[in-house]
């Protein structure tokens, strides 16, 4: 039986939503179990596709859409399609089907992933293949405030950079921060936490990262914002960064961690707290009950887009703290607001392709960056991985009280300082 029959034998056993896929002849086929409803589109334009998703699971399928084997008029929906029929498309029985040689393959990208170990040395050099790609590139789809975590949409109208400052806020708000407090962030990214909350709350900020480029922007930043008496940035391994702070801050850099360094990474942030400290970390996650396998596999996104990166799961999370002097005061996710900043970034960066490639990306590039972004629109839609907040305290402590800070009002509108030509050569 050839491949391609293999494949859509089990698009035949789909039940949920459905699929109108194109075959290479142009012959028309529809799958799934619900056909009222707007359907996901597949059109397959080289055999080699099936062949690729057979052996290979997601990352052929990523591989095969780099090649141009396949397209969509909407990614996003057909790889919810795939999310929303997963139990049937990944079950046992495919994997029967599809013995031994996809097996040598997955063997193999688990080893390939496994050499991109965040120790000291392998976690500068996996931040540097994802965020040192250039400040201007990062610009084009990113707003103002150079933000590259999600945003957080009190209303559906609110810009991106409204829904990043109300993020940014937030944080401040769940840590009760004061203008007499010391905030350590841990992965600072272009500074866009450590100049607002200094700016609104008058605090002093520490942020740390690995990225040169981020670095170097973010020191340009702080002193355009004529923040320079209350922000230090530093490029430094948070296992390296001694002192301690009231409060310690860390926004999606856990999934550069790794399972095996999650320990040292609470044990760092337990050193770093002073006595009665608080910390808000915010995560990307992998379910619990598929965790123990994401752990042993590689993906799309980690063969492509971040080598290295690691999603926990809240229940590794919590684990991993262990005998930190760090216990749960609160804990909120809300993945669909990161599907709603990703399809804001995806959009971006589609206005802005023409010149995202005169910085030198081809056409490969730009579909697996179109890729990434529908990817993990479907992922955080299908509730496959999810975004939460946790804010961790010393036991017993008496003086938060999580009602009181939800109850304060967000700051005053806030704007960022348009880039200085100093600053804009940084993009260049």
């Amino acid at each position: 039986m050839k491949l391609q029959d293999i494949i859509l034998n089990f698009f035949e056993k789909t039940k949920t939503g459905c699929l109108r896929l194109t075959l290479p002849d142009g012959t028309t086929r529809t799958y799934g179990g619900v056909f009222d409803c707007e359907p996901a589109e597949l059109h397959v334009k080289d055999p080699a596709f099936f062949r690729r998703i057979a052996l290979r699971g997601d990352i052929g399928l990523g591989e095969s859409y780099l090649r141009g084997e396949w397209d969509s008029p909407n990614p996003a929906d057909l790889l919810s399609w795939f999310l929303k029929n997963r139990d049937v498309l990944m079950s046992d029985r495919f994997d029967w089907a599809m013995p031994w040689l996809s097996r040598i393959a997955s063997l193999q990208e688990r080893f390939l992933h496994r050499r991109n170990a965040n120790t000291k040395t392998g976690s500068q050099k996996n931040i540097e293949a994802h965020y040192d790609l250039g400040n201007d590139f990062y610009s084009l789809f990113l707003d103002p405030s150079m933000t590259y975590s999600s945003a957080f949409f009190r209303k559906e109208d609110d810009s991106l950079t409204e829904a990043q400052i109300e993020k940014y806020d937030r944080i401040c708000r769940k840590l009760c921060i004061t203008k007499s407090d010391t905030i350590l962030e841990i992965g600072c990214g272009w500074a866009g936490f450590a100049v607002y909350a200094a700016r609104t709350y008058g605090c002093s900020v520490t942020g740390i990262t690995l990225s040169p480029s981020q670095h170097d922007y973010a020191l340009e930043r702080v002193k355009q914002e004529e923040l320079e008496h209350l922000v230090q940035i530093k490029q430094i391994d948070y296992r390296d960064m001694t002192g301690q702070f009231d409060k310690v801050v860390s926004i999606e850099m856990i999934e550069a961690v790794g399972h095996e360094n999650l320990p040292a990474y609470f044990s760092c942030i337990d050193r770093l707290l002073k006595k009665d400290g608080l910390s808000c970390i915010q995560i990307i996650m992998t379910a619990d009950h598929r965790y123990q396998k994401y752990r042993r596999e590689s993906d799309f996104i980690r063969k492509f887009i971040f080598p290295g990166s690691h999603l926990p799961s809240i229940s590794s999370v919590f684990e991993a703290k262990g005998s930190a002097d760090l216990n749960l005061y609160h804990f909120e996710t809300f993945g669909l607001h990161y599907a709603s900043t990703l399809e804001l970034w995806r959009d971006r960066f589609e206005q802005n392709w023409k010149d995202i490639a005169k910085l030198g990306f081809d056409e490969t590039f730009h579909r697996k960056w179109r890729l990434y972004f529908d990817y993990c629109i479907a992922g955080f839609r299908e509730r496959h991985i999810n975004l939460g907040q946790i804010v961790l305290g010393r036991l017993n402590s008496q003086s938060y009280d999580f009602e009181l800070s939800t109850d304060r009002e967000p700051a005053a509108k806030f704007e960022y300082k348009e880039p200085s030509n100093q600053l804009q050569s940084l993009l260049a």
